[in-house]
């Protein structure tokens, strides 16, 4: 199954449409004082971000759905896809098999449980406890988020270029996909329970 991320242009002219509250920001402290409504405004804007939420798009039994999250707070930027589990036993002994799938992407897996969650960095021969992850795989239950720029993996500063911010993407949504395959995989079993899931059907969440 390959995950598909959908309306990434008008994702990120939303998100690059941020900076002229940046900018008025900026010009506003020497135009308004700390008191003036006006710059409070700006300020709890500023503070909060931009959030958006994606539909949730429905996956195949032991999985339940996908959900994605994008946040810009400033020049940092934050994205997450989220991914239910019908029963948290989706998960079980998950992470021994995620080693072995991401090293085929050359990308190395840290677990931090056996049941799926842990670090992600890029294989490059350097000692992976110096380097920054590149993405972070967190657990909760029934859930796992997989993200970019947050929960311990390396700040992604949101880019000038809208291509950069596309593949940037891109590669959080290969990541979640091949974390998708491998619980199928895990999960085969019992052949009668399990549906089988073709790698290359694209399932988007738009």
């Amino acid at each position: 199954m390959i995950i598909r991320i959908g309306n990434l242009s008008d994702t990120y002219a939303l998100l690059k449409g941020m900076e002229q509250h940046i900018e008025a920001e900026e010009s506003s402290k020497t135009e308004l004082s700390d008191q003036d409504p006006e710059k409070i405004a700006i300020l709890k804007k500023l503070g909060s971000g931009v959030n958006i939420s994606y539909t949730q798009a429905e996956l195949f039994y032991p999985l339940d759905f996908a959900d994605f999250f994008i946040r810009r707070r400033g020049d940092i930027y934050t994205a997450s896809i989220i991914i239910k589990a019908r029963q948290p036993l989706a998960f079980r002994d998950l992470s021994s098999k995620l080693i072995e799938a991401f090293k085929a992407q050359e990308l190395e897996f840290l677990p931090t449980i056996e049941n799926g969650a842990g670090y992600i960095v890029k294989e490059s021969g350097d000692d992976p406890g110096t380097k920054s992850p590149d993405y972070a795989i967190t657990e909760g239950g029934f859930l796992r988020g997989i993200s970019i720029g947050s929960r311990g993996a390396d700040v992604r500063l949101f880019p000038d270029e809208e291509k950069i911010f596309t593949n940037s993407i891109s590669g959080l949504e290969r990541v979640a996909s091949t974390f998708i395959n491998t619980v199928h995989k895990n999960n085969n079993d019992d052949p009668d329970s399990i549906v089988k899931v073709p790698e290359n059907l694209v399932i988007e969440i738009s």
